[in-house]
């Protein structure tokens, strides 16, 4: 983040928003301990383009990633969709498998680096 503004700021969340996303990374860390390596929010909420209905897309980042791990981020997606009614959309890599794609100038990694905010 940009200095000391906090990411409903940088972003212009409102309160609901904001909520939902300390929500997720709390949650995110509980259930994924220590396999959590960083959660980085890309797409048109990162740029600043979003619409209203526009959802959050995730890239989430992790040691290892397992059918446990990809069930547990799905709940904790499906919690926040219930809970807050917004669509937190995630792509689960582990961190090897996101430092080999970097090296490949694929669209998506281009994207994430260019325009991603760690959360």
């Amino acid at each position: 983040m940009e200095g000391n503004m906090t990411i409903a700021q940088q972003l212009s969340l409102d309160r609901k928003m904001h909520e939902a996303i300390v929500i997720f990374k709390r949650l995110l860390r509980g259930a994924l301990h220590g396999n959590l390596v960083e959660i980085k929010l890309f797409g048109s909420r990162a740029k600043g383009a979003a619409r209203a209905d526009s959802d959050f897309d995730f890239l989430i980042l992790v040691k290892r990633v397992t059918p446990a791990v990809k069930d547990q981020v799905i709940d904790i997606s499906t919690r926040i969709l219930l809970d807050y009614s917004l669509d937190f959309t995630t792509i689960i890599h582990s961190e090897k498998e996101y430092r080999e794609a970097r090296k490949l100038p694929t669209v998506f990694s281009q994207l994430v680096e260019r325009h991603s905010i760690i959360i």
